[in-house]
């Protein structure tokens, strides 16, 4: 009787509330798994962290082939997935030096112009029609990110850079999985990533190899079941409510990076960054509403 009221209570919360939680839920693991990850590129090469990360990666999504049979490993299309792993590793290898060398929330901060780039590249690269709010909003992305960076003064750093081209590659990665989405299936474009990203991030990895302690690969596997577990509930949470609706969330990434950087590696973002920090989130907020208008319309049309 005691176990069946805080189910009873559970099943009257509603669903967005639900997706809500579990979305904050994400946000903080993966902020966890991101500082995990800047304590451990103090110790280890930053591209050998890499290829444990997409490693640990694979291993836990072996486990759907059990479920699944080898139908998800058809395909034709071998040639954009391997440009997917190669632009992932790339990018992975940017991110994990800017935890090293950043403090973990100026590197979030900017990371989060990954809408903007992704607008960016939907224009020029799939030439979709992008209105003026929309480039707007990649416009105050723009500015936020230089009062961040600040360049030219002397609180500029140059690895402020890495987090940039990180969020640049991810956009990429986003475009190609739209359309790898045409005709592959999202088991198939979620496993060939951790098929094509393992093997061709062990070849740089091999070039900075140091042989990793046992207490390293437990704490690489811990950050793996982060990072899986923060996936999994992000796709519940999409599950239960609208992607336009949990974008927004993503933003939680900010203040819990902020407070993890505090108390761990006793990091604190100056107000400028903060300020140029809220510039980025207004813009992607921004056009992540323009884009949650334009789906609904599509729905409806």
């Amino acid at each position: 009787m005691a176990r069946a009221r805080p189910v009873a209570l559970a099943a009257r919360i509603p669903a967005p509330v639900v997706a809500a939680l579990l979305m904050v839920a994400a946000m903080f693991l993966a902020a966890l798994s991101n500082a995990i990850t800047r304590y451990l590129s103090q110790e280890m090469p930053p591209l050998e962290l890499a290829f444990f990360r997409n490693l640990f990666g694979l291993l836990f999504l072996l486990p759907i082939l059990l479920r699944t049979g080898l139908a998800p490993l058809r395909t034709r299309r071998h040639g954009l997935y391997f440009v997917r792993g190669l632009v992932t590793t790339t990018q992975m290898a940017f991110w994990v030096y800017s935890l090293q060398l950043l403090p973990v929330d100026k590197a979030i901060a900017l990371n989060f112009t990954v809408p903007l780039w992704a607008t960016l590249g939907a224009a020029l690269i799939l030439r979709e029609a992008v209105g003026l709010r929309r480039w707007g909003a990649v416009a105050v992305g723009v500015i936020g990110s230089l009062v961040i960076l600040r360049p030219g003064f002397a609180s500029y750093e140059p690895a402020s850079i890495l987090p940039i081209l990180t969020a640049a590659g991810m956009a990429a990665v986003l475009l190609i999985i739209k359309d790898l989405a045409r005709t592959e299936s999202p088991i198939s474009v979620v496993l060939y990533m951790g098929i094509y990203t393992a093997p061709i991030s062990l070849l740089p990895a091999l070039l900075v190899w140091q042989a990793p302690t046992l207490w390293q690969i437990s704490v690489t596997a811990v950050m793996g079941v982060l990072t899986v577990s923060a996936h999994f509930m992000m796709t519940r949470s999409l599950a239960l409510a609208d992607a336009s609706a949990m974008a927004p969330y993503d933003f939680f990434r900010l203040p819990f990076g902020a407070l993890i950087g505090f108390l761990w590696f006793g990091e604190l973002m100056d107000g400028p960054s903060w300020f140029g920090a809220f510039v980025i989130l207004a813009g992607t907020a921004y056009l992540t509403r323009l884009e949650g208008r334009a789906a609904k319309a599509r729905a409806r049309s």
